[in-house]
């Protein structure tokens, strides 16, 4: 019988005890940590919430059936499930960071700063914060130091580029059902993605406009408890490469998965148009 030498032996041996390349293993985990670390998760479980909370709004809903409320609350559920939308920022983060930017990015995590400011946006996100800022927000605007504070907001606002990312990311939310609901209703001659895109954008200054009042009112109470040197600091982190992109490959993540979730829901949402209209008669 053929005997394997005893070098072949070892090199088996040395494979399975020490794989050749387990880095994809160390980075699942890395960006697994990142996810929890940054609050990410509890923030994106608030954007079904934030969808509900919109349909329930619209003037149009209570000229609906109850059996299509119920319809169209799962089709909300089904199109913003959490864990398909934080599985694009698993995605992203895996592919567009590396081992050692995420690192660097959970060592400002990790920090006590770090670990006070993801604790002050999981709590800005809350039922009862939201109530709570209206009646914060006067006394904010009027307290003494409002203006530096400001400044400071402005500063982290023009790092992040939070208005325009987040006006252009309404404004593809609403192409992108637009653009499926038409495209399911009008089977013959629907309009074109172009013609939708081009008659959405219009609105855009008023969109950045209202996206920037908002942000910043938003900002101020978020951050209300980090001293001015605190703010300094995150700022500085925001403001340096690796936080800057950082917060680029966040806000793609979200926007990725926000069109995508919005393209499932207009498809919902013209389906249960198309179950209310009469069957035609022939």
């Amino acid at each position: 019988m053929l005997r394997i030498p005893n070098l072949t032996i070892w090199v088996i041996f040395m494979v399975f005890l020490f794989p050749a390349d387990s880095q994809p293993i160390e980075k699942k985990q890395l960006v697994q940590e990142l996810v929890l670390k940054s609050g990410l998760r509890k923030q994106l479980e608030q954007i079904p919430r934030n969808i509900h909370e919109g349909f329930d709004r619209h003037p149009n809903i209570n000229h609906m059936s109850q059996r299509k409320i119920r319809q169209l609350s799962r089709s909300i559920d089904i199109a913003f499930n959490v864990d398909t939308i934080e599985n694009v920022f698993y995605k992203r983060f895996n592919k567009d960071l590396s081992i050692k930017d995420i690192q660097t990015i959970l060592t400002w995590l990790n920090s006590p700063l770090g670990m006070k400011i993801t604790r002050l946006e999981e709590q800005a996100i809350s039922s009862e914060a939201e109530q709570e800022k209206t009646l914060s927000l006067n006394k904010l605007l009027t307290d003494p130091k409002a203006p530096n504070r400001l400044k400071l907001l402005q500063r982290f606002e023009t790092a992040t580029n939070s208005t325009d990312i987040t006006a252009d990311l309404l404004l593809n939310l609403q192409i992108a059902i637009i653009y499926a609901a038409s495209s399911a209703v009008s089977v013959d001659n629907p309009p074109s993605f172009e013609k939708i895109t081009e008659r959405v954008y219009k609105n855009r200054p008023q969109v950045k406009e209202m996206v920037s009042q908002s942000s910043i009112s938003s900002f101020l109470y978020t951050y209300r408890d980090l001293s001015d040197s605190e703010l300094e600091q995150y700022i500085a982190f925001v403001e340096s490469q690796i936080g800057l992109k950082y917060y680029e490959v966040v806000m793609k993540a979200l926007s990725e998965s926000m069109i995508s979730a919005s393209k499932k829901l207009g498809e919902s949402i013209a389906q249960l148009t198309v179950d209310d209209q009469p069957p035609s008669s022939i």
